[in-house]
């Protein structure tokens, strides 16, 4: 039989220090330990300076492993319930529309959207449509 592994109860550290390529000598530590990790940056003028930055990173994680954040899980939101449109009520169209037929059935086209074409001039497609739909074209009589 082999023996169960025993439990890791400490995380290893991951340090990533980020130098810029240029040289405004200002940089980034990021220091993580388990769940827990603190970001610094800062300026430094030797290098020789890092380490100290670097023991100092890592006496700020201790301590925020002494007191870690309680960071709670936000409420969810409720969905608002849609509306139920009522089916047998169509829309009210915007402007006119003509019925143009299909092979299964008749469909209500805007008349903006229609073209004429082959020989039929607007004032006989005009009087096709129905008199309620028809504007007035009063012309003066001379």
């Amino acid at each position: 039989m082999s023996d169960p592994k025993p439990a890791v109860t400490s995380h290893s550290t991951h340090i990533s220090l980020t130098l810029p390529e240029d040289s405004t000598r200002n940089a980034t530590l990021l220091i993580q330990r388990g769940e827990l990790a603190r970001l610094h940056q800062f300026t430094y003028t030797r290098v020789a300076d890092l380490t100290d930055i670097i023991a100092e990173a890592l006496t700020g994680l201790s301590d925020l492993e002494a007191n870690p954040p309680v960071i709670s899980e936000p409420e969810p939101v409720a969905e608002k319930p849609k509306p139920t449109l009522n089916k047998s009520t169509k829309p009210v169209p915007s402007e006119p529309t003509l019925d143009v037929p299909l092979k299964k059935g008749v469909k209500a086209v805007k008349i903006s959207h229609i073209k004429i074409v082959g020989g039929e001039t607007d004032a006989a497609a005009y009087r096709r449509l129905p008199s309620g739909l028809r504007m007035s074209t009063a012309s003066p009589r001379r």
